[in-house]
């Protein structure tokens, strides 16, 4: 959190804890012409002043890494997800796609893939992790090219 910022947060807090302490009943009038006391108008400025605070910080990832991280309450009946994101500005255009699907299983067994590999080159290696919430005996795995099949195996585990 920048100073400045931060220092108009002590002030508002130390105003608010100020009214709280004295807790009289002054008229103030705002914007939509209703009346409050001071007591009510400083926890109004500390709400907007918080809530400025949690939209700095909710960025502050974004704007030193350009990653913007968001959660997504998906119905339950949804089947299916299609994500697209375009960046641009005066110098670039971006632009990335995602799919997601619909999981169930009747005994909530499930399994994920992911990769770490950020960037894979052909002729690179690229790591793969798999997580399930049950013990995975093996795993058959195939590697394509062009929906040809250029490799396939199977991993057996060995649980100690």
């Amino acid at each position: 959190m920048d100073g400045k910022l931060q220092d108009e947060t002590l002030e508002v807090l130390r105003e608010a804890q100020k009214a709280s302490e004295l807790a009289y009943q002054v008229g103030l009038q705002d914007e939509d012409e209703t009346w409050m006391n001071e007591v009510t108008l400083a926890e109004r400025e500390l709400q907007d002043l918080m809530d400025d605070y949690t939209r700095e910080q909710y960025f502050t990832e974004y704007r030193e890494t350009g990653i913007y991280r968001f959660e997504l309450d998906m119905p339950k009946d949804a089947a299916y997800l299609h994500l697209d994101v375009t960046y641009s500005d005066e110098e670039t255009q971006s632009s990335a796609s995602a799919h997601a699907y619909a999981h169930f299983h009747p005994e909530k067994r499930y399994i994920q893939v992911t990769s770490s590999t950020d960037e894979a080159k052909v002729g690179e290696f690229a790591i793969f992790h798999i997580r399930s919430n049950f013990p995975v005996q093996q795993f058959v795995y195939m590697v394509s090219i062009c929906f040809i099949v250029y490799y396939n195996n199977i991993r057996k585990n060995e649980f100690s």
